[in-house]
């Protein structure tokens, strides 16, 4: 889930998605249907899923927010007892929806796995110490990995405690979120380019696309030297405040909710932005795949949240390389691609959110409209089909000629000039 509440993904979009890109399934026309052919699928096929970080979406009773009511429909079906999924739901606010979910509080780590931990590093555990350490922060995972530094660099779990024991106190989260801040200011201090890099990574989304390569970073170190780059990379790996597995990165939701903090509050957070914009959209040449196509998509986020809505439009509305067509002979718009590949709802959410600004140039509104309109009508729903198709003739000040095929498929055969 987003760690901020504006960016969560409707859940239409992440069904319509699983069963496209994981069960090779037509989504379907309408919520209802999806969530049926999706619980099909769980109940004929083993399979693990796993929603991390739910707390943005739930309010203080611990209840769905309400533009995403609709998660419960989809809660409601992997906890059916009739699918064969395991679905593992993490979360630091408790699920109050009165559904049939099991809870199992996560125990901390035991001193054992603390001092086997230092061991692995080279630290020298002193017993006592480190029962103290442990019981201040809980036994929780990420102290442990973001203390290796502090310690070493004070010389020993002793000389670091006897600095730090007051202010670590016995509020676990609390404890663990000073922990991080200390560490980004430690940071800030010894090793700048890090820092600034650290930060510079709260602007991605990490969702649709949850790990971010290599590329993803260097793009962000534009004011470090070629040479330099993966010198401190590798600095910001050692401090453990970046997890890493196989090339791909991405942060702990503690680290990044403090990046992000910090990067709002800079001057970096349109630059950043614009940067991995640029990162997402030179990465995909040509779509193929729902991830190509969800690559692609990234671009369009961080111009939104930057507030550069014309960009955000040309992400959906320009053209790339095709199996069927070059640029140079026409190409493929975004939006068809997402169609093609039957992923409807997230081209028609993004293209409606952004029609809302006012600030939207006349060819970018009236094609987005068109875009909408071709959406609502592929998922069979003709009524706001036409609605988008009057916005476009309100705009263009012409007349639509509509057909209704087989009772059903809406065809568009162009525009003629409105009779004044």
């Amino acid at each position: 889930m987003a760690k901020e509440e504006a960016n969560i993904t409707p859940v239409e979009s992440v069904v319509e998605e699983w069963l496209k890109r994981d069960f090779s399934e037509e989504p379907g026309r309408d919520f209802g249907v999806m969530l049926g052919r999706l619980k099909r699928q769980l109940q004929t096929k083993r399979v693990g899923v796993l929603i991390d970080n739910l707390e943005p979406a739930l309010d203080g009773q611990g209840r769905f927010i309400a533009p995403h009511r609709r998660y419960v429909e989809l809660l409601r079906v992997l906890a059916d007892s009739s699918v064969k999924s395991l679905t593992l739901i993490t979360s630091r606010e408790p699920l109050a929806e009165g559904l049939s979910i099991s809870s199992y509080p996560l125990p901390s780590l035991g001193e054992e796995a603390w001092t086997n931990f230092f061991d692995s590093r080279g630290l020298e555990v002193e017993a006592t110490i480190l029962k103290e350490i442990h019981r201040a922060y809980g036994g929780n995972a990420l102290a442990m990995t973001i203390l290796c530094d502090p310690i070493q660099r004070d010389g020993g779990m002793g000389a670091y405690w006897q600095e730090h024991k007051i202010e670590a106190g016995l509020l676990v989260e609390l404890a663990v979120e000073n922990l991080v801040k200390e560490q980004f200011n430690r940071l800030e201090e010894i090793h700048p380019e890090a820092y600034r890099l650290l930060c510079r990574l709260g602007c991605y989304r990490y969702q649709d696309i949850p790990r971010i390569s290599a590329d993803g970073l260097l793009c962000l170190l534009w004011d470090v030297s070629e040479i330099e780059r993966r010198r401190v990379i590798e600095s910001l790996r050692s401090w453990s405040l970046v997890e890493c597995n196989k090339g791909e990165y991405w942060l702990h939701p503690v680290v990044l909710a403090e990046a992000i903090s910090r990067l709002r509050e800079s001057e970096e957070w349109k630059i950043a932005n614009q940067t991995a914009a640029a990162f997402w959209t030179e990465s995909v040449k040509i779509v193929e795949t729902v991830e190509d196509a969800q690559r692609a998509l990234e671009a369009y986020y961080h111009y939104f949240e930057i507030h550069e809505f014309e960009k955000a439009c040309t992400v959906i509305l320009e053209r790339r390389d095709s199996r069927w067509r070059t640029k140079a002979e026409g190409g493929e718009p975004l939006d068809a691609s997402f169609y093609r590949l039957g992923l409807f709802q997230e081209i028609i959410i993004v293209s409606t959110e952004v029609t809302n600004k006012l600030s939207l140039s006349y060819y970018n509104i009236t094609h987005l409209y068109e875009v909408i309109a071709i959406g609502y009508e592929s998922l069979g729903d003709i009524k706001k089909a036409i609605e988008e198709l009057d916005k476009i003739s309100r705009k263009k000040g012409l007349e639509y000629t509509l057909y209704i095929c087989g009772g059903a498929q809406l065809v568009f055969l162009g525009y003629t000039q409105r009779r004044t």
